[in-house]
């Protein structure tokens, strides 16, 4: 955050940065055993939350989200979760993660949050 404190303009372009632990081609049965190998991580007594992105492609955002929660034997939080399992889809490729909520970097929150900071 310190970058983004002392040279805002690095930012210009870059809105959110998403870390990507798999690739795989966007097939509902590959997605799942991906998500099956990494999901370990996630221990009994944690929650977790989907996020599906999709851009060109026809899978059915519902039947990705039942068919990866299936694979998966722990609570959901939708707010305030321990883990957030992303899945961005993009044409036929598809890119998976299970991360912390705060993994997720978007320059625009930041730079609100150092402009609050700057005024208080």
């Amino acid at each position: 955050m310190d970058l983004l404190k002392e040279e805002p303009w690095r930012f210009k372009y870059v809105l959110r940065v998403l870390p990507i632990e798999k690739v795989a081609q966007a097939e509902l049965d590959i997605i799942c055993r991906c998500i099956r190998e990494i999901s370990a991580r996630i221990k009994p007594l944690q929650t977790f939350r989907i996020t599906v992105e999709k851009r060109h492609n026809s899978i059915n955002s519902n039947d990705l989200i039942r068919s990866i929660a299936s694979e998966i034997d722990r609570k959901v939080d939708l707010s305030n979760p321990d883990w957030i399992i992303l899945v961005e889809v993009i044409k036929n490729v598809v890119g998976l993660s299970i991360i912390r909520p705060h993994y997720i970097f978007s320059s625009v929150i930041e730079m609100r949050k150092l402009g609050d900071s700057f005024i208080s």
